[in-house]
């Protein structure tokens, strides 16, 4: 029993020390602009890469090429979609590469043991990521 407790205790001392668990950077009651940045350099970045083009270091390994995260707006006809990237985020929106496969459901997974594991917390984060690719976004095509 003590055995196991033990190899418990180092698992979550790992998990601690990983980042998992920390909470965001806060500026007064807020949370910090650059939180959203984080968010997508954790959990994005290595499929998206870093300026969202879809050419991160796991693309090359993936059935569905990820998309080019910066041109959302422009193939919703210049206006950038914020709830729906939120949906997509969230696994709340059926997208080709979102499966087993493909993307995780980040909805699900930025559920942590930091936050309680509130829903709340999450559906912030994704929030949170969804407008920092609003940041992210081209200029519009010249006609």
């Amino acid at each position: 029993m003590a055995v196991r407790n033990a190899g418990l205790l180092v698992a979550l001392a790992i998990v601690a020390a990983s980042g998992a668990c920390a909470r965001p950077p806060m500026r007064g009651d807020r949370l910090a602009p650059s939180y959203g940045e984080a968010l997508y350099l954790a959990h994005c970045m290595a499929c998206h890469g870093a300026t969202g083009a879809g050419d991160g270091p796991r693309a090359a390994t993936l059935s569905v090429v990820p998309p080019d995260l910066r041109e959302i707006a422009q193939r919703n006809g210049g206006s950038y979609p914020l709830g729906a990237v939120e949906r997509i985020i969230a696994g709340r929106a059926a997208v080709s590469g979102h499966s087993r496969e493909g993307m995780p459901v980040w909805g699900d997974l930025l559920l942590e043991p930091g936050d309680g594991y509130a829903v709340k917390t999450a559906e912030e984060k994704v929030t949170h990521l969804a407008r920092y690719l609003a940041t992210r976004q081209k200029a519009p095509r010249a006609r």
